[in-house]
């Protein structure tokens, strides 16, 4: 992803949304949350077009009092595969 320079310095989108966002971004203790994501891949396997996708979704669990996305998303990956 290309950088931008702000105030004369060169930053990138992500890097820019980790700092304002993710220290704000904690939910408090007793909030419910919730996560939907679609994952694509397109791509060719022996010369074949092929597209999977992946659906999650995860939402506060009001037994344990465990947020959303408790793992990682790449953590969670091999449980879709």
């Amino acid at each position: 992803m290309k950088k931008v320079k702000i105030n004369e310095q060169w930053i990138s989108p992500i890097e820019m949304t980790s700092k304002f966002l993710f220290k704000r971004w904690k939910p408090k203790k007793e909030e419910k949350d919730l996560t939907i994501t679609r994952i694509e891949v397109d791509g060719k396997l022996r010369e074949e077009k092929i597209r999977y996708s992946f659906d999650l979704y995860d939402e506060y669990d009001v037994t344990t009092g465990t947020h959303n996305m408790h793992e990682p998303l790449p953590m969670q990956l091999p449980l879709l595969l």
